[in-house]
């Protein structure tokens, strides 16, 4: 883990903090952390989280709409971490476990695992 503030480049608007392979039904901004990246794949068993930066709502809705490599080949793979800070400059909005939430500034936002739970899934399920 990176112990250094990560930048943010500019055409970024939005950030997601997630662990699981993929959210919003089946969206893998991420990716699948194929060789030669600097960062590997995605894992719910890792302990860390995985850090991407779209360029905005029209971003985030190409890949919602099946956008597919073209929209994917934008995100930006900002790290993977066991602890996420993000410090906020300007009053944002968020989305917690589907509930919306308005943040006022100054705030840091802090992303770390507590705990992990044992998930049951079918045999047919594929999680890494």
């Amino acid at each position: 883990d990176a112990t250094e503030p990560v930048r943010v480049p500019s055409s970024v608007c939005m950030i997601i903090v997630s662990n699981l392979p993929s959210i919003f039904r089946g969206l893998t901004p991420w990716g699948d952390g194929a060789a030669g990246e600097p960062f590997g794949p995605v894992s719910c068993h890792d302990g860390r989280v995985e850090v991407t930066g779209l360029c905005g709502p029209w971003h985030l809705a190409a890949l919602v709409a099946g956008g597919g490599r073209a929209a994917r080949s934008r995100c930006v793979r900002l790290g993977q971490a066991s602890t996420a800070r993000v410090v906020l400059r300007a009053p944002h909005h968020a989305q917690v476990d589907g509930e919306q939430l308005a943040i006022d500034v100054p705030a840091t936002v802090v992303v770390a695992r507590k705990t992990q739970q044992l998930l049951l899934v079918s045999p047919s399920a594929a999680l890494t």
